[in-house]
């Protein structure tokens, strides 16, 4: 009898440390304290804004509630990064972001409450980033990964890009954009939408100004940027959409 109470309550304490959310990258499961490496170099550079993309799924008949921030930062000089998650974007990484999933429920790539990372590397250097998925009914259930980037070609004019703005932001109906007129040869003022799609792509005016209608954007955020000819997003920044 002793030794089936012993069982029991060996079996008790393993469901409740087992884990209950699991975190996908590329389709492949993440491992607590796997690192994701990605590195920037001349013919890639700032190709894809919105990567990597961290999809998740709860593999539990129990709802979840949880919390993800940044445990641990090395962040190069030069370098900024801004991450989001359920919708909500942080450039203070250790800002807990909350997320809650139902029973079962699982958040694919194509869903805005992934969590993924925009990342300006406006010098040389590597950036490692460690992120934590805590679960607030059960503390002991944390998963870490980290993501690491590492940037081995600058940004030229960089305060031109810089000085790229939008206003109104947040923005209803349209915003109206702003940047050095010098940007204006061969690049592009794209949008983008939380899952990395381009919904918004023209040629930069002459004058440094220009206007975009919003009337058919869903509420949400964005990021507004300059792309070159070859498809490398030189600047990225955020546009809420109200």
């Amino acid at each position: 009898m002793k030794r089936l109470f012993t069982l029991i309550l060996i079996l008790a304490s393993m469901a409740a440390s087992a884990q209950q959310l699991h975190l996908y990258y590329q389709g492949e499961a993440i491992g607590n304290g796997d690192t994701i490496l990605y590195a920037y170099t001349s013919d890639d550079f700032g190709r894809d804004i919105l990567r990597p993309v961290i999809t998740y799924a709860n593999e539990s008949s129990d709802p979840y509630s949880g919390h993800v921030q940044a445990i641990s930062q090395d962040i190069a000089a030069g370098h900024s990064l801004l991450f989001c998650v359920f919708g909500t974007c942080v450039s203070d990484l250790a800002t807990p972001i909350a997320i809650s999933l139902a029973a079962n429920e699982s958040v694919d790539i194509s869903d805005e409450r992934v969590l993924h990372f925009t990342f300006t590397p406006n010098a040389l250097g590597v950036t490692t980033v460690g992120f934590a998925f805590t679960n607030d009914n059960n503390p002991s259930d944390q998963q870490v990964f980290y993501v690491q980037y590492s940037n081995s070609t600058g940004i030229d004019d960089a305060a031109n890009f810089e000085s790229m703005r939008a206003y109104p932001n947040p923005a209803t109906s349209g915003v109206n954009v702003e940047f050095d007129a010098s940007l204006a040869k061969g690049n592009n003022l794209v949008i983008k939408n939380l899952t990395g799609a381009t919904v918004y792509s023209q040629p930069l005016s002459d004058n440094g100004k220009m206007y975009v209608d919003l009337t058919s954007f869903r509420n949400g955020v964005y990021f507004y940027g300059v792309e070159d000819k070859s498809g490398r997003m030189l600047l990225t920044k955020k546009l809420v959409v109200k």
